[in-house]
């Protein structure tokens, strides 16, 4: 059986968990195998704290476990489930970091996940009988099976044209895009570190060939244009100039790792879809300028065989 796991980045989105209001929730595996443990993260920021007069001497954590789900509730905010376990703990002053914001975790049987499938973890922070915080999560349990189970992962790096017809950049999106923010995931220079931290993962990187082609430009030195229209000179030597010099070493070196291979968007991410329902020899022609520009920006030994849809659907027309 093939699992695809297709990991957003840069532009890029990634998670199973989502938060209320005041409560982070979030599940330390997500996905797991029946008969282990499961750990619950839960957060609060300084001002929610301190709004709240959250205490570790009158506050609890209540945690209740709710499923398995059917598939049409799965990811619904507040879906119809039985209670199939609870935990519960006092707040302690080491959940509590320096600045003031809140972070501990409770830990759920894996009796109370006993089945396969998807349970959503409600999150409570009761003081004196009340409820004064809470949120929410979604986990997976996955029955144990003697056959090995592969899972392609794709990590997308697009995100979409920031230069204008003279090929001034607009805007700063592709600034923060290769600034060195150490383990952010938000930058190529996080997805550099996460697939270094993970050598031995096999993964597909899929690529927007526009980015490329932008980031090429950019470490050379560039133009930049305001909100007013006022052009200014950004040099090569400049932090900006040599990050997107770096950003580019740093999916070179990810390309032509072991285990790693490059497929590529149409160039500037257009919708492969609608070129083939209009039946535009344009997105043909795009796949083939995109594969190009990755070739020569990658230093790939070969021309990529695979194509990625940026809005992760196929058509029959998009395929031809």
């Amino acid at each position: 059986m093939l699992v695809i796991v297709a990991v957003a980045c840069l532009g890029f989105f990634t998670g199973y968990a989502f938060a209320a209001p005041s409560l982070e929730v979030s599940a330390q595996k997500g996905l797991s195998a029946v008969g282990e443990d499961e750990g619950i993260a839960v957060q609060a920021s300084a001002a929610t704290v301190s709004s709240l007069r959250i205490t570790s001497s009158d506050t609890q954590v209540v945690v209740g476990v709710y499923g398995p789900s059917a598939s049409s509730q799965i990811g619904a905010s507040q879906p119809k489930l039985n209670l199939a376990g609870s935990a519960r703990r006092q707040l302690a002053a080491g959940d509590f970091g320096s600045d003031g914001s809140l972070r501990c975790q409770v830990t759920v049987p894996a009796t109370d996940l006993a089945s396969p499938g998807a349970y959503q973890v409600r999150v409570e922070l009761r003081k004196g009988g009340s409820v004064i915080a809470s949120g929410s999560s979604w986990l997976g349990r996955v029955a144990a099976s003697r056959s090995k189970v592969d899972v392609a992962v794709v990590w997308p790096v697009t995100l979409g044209i920031h230069q204008d017809y003279q090929g001034n950049f607009y805007d700063d999106a592709l600034e923060k895009a290769v600034a060195a923010t150490g383990t952010n995931s938000a930058t190529i220079s996080g997805l550099s570190l996460i697939a270094k931290q993970f050598s031995t993962w096999r993964f597909t990187l899929a690529v927007e060939p526009v980015l490329l082609s932008q980031l090429a430009d950019m470490s050379a030195g560039y133009s930049r244009i305001d909100s007013s229209g006022k052009v200014t000179k950004v040099a090569g030597d400049s932090e900006q100039a040599v990050g997107a010099k770096t950003a580019l070493q740093n999916l070179q070196d990810i390309s032509s790792s072991n285990g790693r291979d490059v497929i590529v968007t149409t160039y500037s991410g257009a919708s492969v879809n609608v070129l083939g329902q209009e039946d535009w020899r344009d997105g043909f022609g795009q796949m083939q300028l995109g594969k190009q520009v990755a070739v020569d920006n990658l230093l790939l030994s070969q021309t990529p065989s695979g194509a990625y849809s940026s809005d992760l659907d196929i058509t029959t027309e998009g395929i031809a």
